[in-house]
């Protein structure tokens, strides 16, 4: 179980770091996170493919949350 703690506390640091960056406006340091050949689902049936479309995709999702929008995870509360 030690192991899973580790886990998904990295995870929650990536995702924490990758929420600063969208609100920052850093979205080259943000695609930076996704390979080359990353699919970003934006809502069901809107998908982003690759870096260029993904830091496109966040840029929109960005400025539409006024930089506000912070990931969550379905666990918490």
């Amino acid at each position: 179980m030690q192991n899973l703690d580790l886990i998904e506390k990295e995870i929650k640091t990536v995702i924490d770091t990758c929420d600063k960056l969208i609100h920052q406006e850093k979205f080259d340091e943000l695609v930076n996170f996704y390979t080359e050949d990353a699919v970003l689902v934006i809502k069901p049936g809107m998908l982003a493919n690759g870096r260029e479309q993904i830091k496109s995709a966040f840029i929109k999702i960005a400025s539409y949350f006024d930089n506000s929008y912070r990931t969550t995870l379905i666990d918490e509360k």
